[in-house]
C-alpha cells in the first residue's frame, strides 16, 4: 500500500511540473524550447514528496538542473540535448560528496526527449 502511495505522489508532481511548464510544440522534431547540457553525475536520484525521482545532475550555463527521466543509457560528462517542461521544487539530495541536503531548493526538468548532443556549446 505504501508503495503506491509514493508511486502516486511522484507521478502528482511530475504532472504538476509538466502542466506548470507546457507551453506547447511540436510532437514530432524537436521545438524551439530544448536545450543542450553537460552531465554533471552519472545516474542517480533525489527524493521529492517522499517518493524517489530518478535522473541526472546537469549544467545548462553555470546552472545546476535535475533532469526527471528513468534512461540510464548516458554517463557524466556527456553533453545532451533535452526537451521537456521545468520548474522550481525543494527536494532531499544526497550530494557525491557525502553531504545530504533536506529541503533544497532546486530545478527539476521532466525529459520528454533527450540525446547525445555535439553542439559546440550550451545553450
Amino acid at each position: 500500500m505504501g508503495k503506491r502511495r509514493a508511486v502516486a505522489r511522484l507521478l502528482a508532481v511530475a504532472m504538476a511540473l509538466a502542466l506548470a511548464g507546457c507551453r506547447g510544440g511540436p510532437p514530432d522534431g524537436w521545438s524551439r524550447k530544448a536545450r543542450t547540457m553537460v552531465l554533471t553525475s552519472g545516474p542517480t536520484e533525489i527524493v521529492i514528496s517522499s517518493s524517489k525521482a530518478p535522473g541526472y545532475w546537469a549544467d545548462q550555463l553555470g546552472k545546476e538542473i535535475f533532469l526527471y527521466t528513468r534512461d540510464r543509457a548516458f554517463k557524466k560528462g556527456n553533453r545532451v540535448r533535452v526537451e521537456g517542461p521545468y520548474g522550481g521544487t525543494y527536494a532531499a539530495v544526497f550530494r557525491d560528496d557525502g553531504a545530504y541536503l533536506q529541503s533544497c531548493p532546486l530545478t527539476v526538468l521532466v525529459v520528454w526527449k533527450m540525446e547525445r548532443s555535439n553542439d559546440a556549446e550550451s545553450r
